[in-house]
């Protein structure tokens, strides 16, 4: 069994560009900050015999909370399946 692999290139146009860069600048803020979480729950629980880590299912629903807040209310401009994808 042979494999190909095929290469492409895309101009996205500046209103795409715009879109892009957004998209990337949730995800990237989303990842941050839920590894801050993730990394403080961790932290002050890795003694006890509960439960030491988030998993994805909790950190979606605390995303859900963190999109309805007044401060995070930007977090609604890109679509949520991307920013779910990130924190799997």
């Amino acid at each position: 069994m042979s494999y190909r692999s095929y290469n492409f290139r895309i101009y996205p146009t500046t209103c795409q560009q715009a879109l892009l860069a957004r998209h990337f600048g949730h995800n990237r803020f989303v990842w941050n900050h839920f590894l801050g979480i993730r990394k403080k729950f961790y932290d002050e629980n890795k003694d006890s015999n509960d439960k030491k880590g988030l998993n994805y299912n909790d950190t979606a629903k605390q995303l859900t909370e963190l999109k309805s807040t007044d401060d995070y209310e930007w977090l609604n401009e890109v679509n949520s399946q991307s920013l779910q994808q990130t924190l799997k």
